[in-house]
């Protein structure tokens, strides 16, 4: 009997718990690997967010370069042709900004927006096919239309006309603010006036 008893004691002693230490060890460890996986899911949230938030200003940008691209250059107001406030060249301190007046209202209905400083626009960011109002940022557009050379296609001072007309380019810039980061786009096209 001794012997079974001398047997028994000998593999309980090689079964042993934890100390301390190792507990204290192995909590770090898993500690560190959760806050690690957390991180990582919280910035590549907000990589998502400001993905969003960018392709909801390029698709401001788009819909202006749109515009630009498509409508009719002048109105006829009272007989006289007015060119829209999309397509005026500006010069000087003036040149960027976006003056959203149309002419073609009658006097007191006409929409006037935006500043030399820009149109102020929000953005919202889209999630899945669903408009999120969570956190909507506020982006200025601002545009700077200038004459090209039809022949290389430089900016050029004066407007001068050929058979084909006048190149124009339009450079539509927005910018806005997201976390303590200012993100800007810019989007450039060109086209003939006549």
């Amino acid at each position: 009997m001794k012997t079974q008893t001398r047997r028994f004691h000998a593999r309980s002693s090689l079964i042993q718990g934890f100390t301390l230490i190792e507990v204290i060890v192995a909590m770090s460890v898993f500690l560190m690997v959760t806050l690690g996986i957390y991180t990582m899911l919280f910035q590549s949230y907000e990589m998502v967010q400001s993905i969003r938030y960018r392709d909801a200003a390029r698709a401001v940008l788009e819909s202006f370069g749109d515009q630009f691209l498509r409508l009719q250059t002048t109105d006829l107001v009272n007989g006289v042709v007015v060119i829209r406030p999309l397509f005026q060249v500006r010069t000087g301190s003036d040149m960027t900004g976006l003056w959203w007046h149309d002419l073609a209202k009658p006097v007191g209905e006409q929409d006037i927006e935006g500043t030399t400083d820009g149109l102020t626009v929000t953005l919202s960011s889209l999630s899945g096919s669903t408009l999120t109002s969570a956190s909507p940022i506020t982006a200025t557009v601002t545009e700077a239309v200038t004459d090209l050379n039809d022949t290389d296609g430089t900016p050029r001072t004066g407007s001068i006309y050929t058979a084909a007309g006048r190149m124009l380019q339009g450079q539509f810039t927005i910018s806005y603010t997201l976390g303590r980061r200012v993100h800007t786009q810019t989007l450039t096209v060109a086209r003939s006036v006549r």
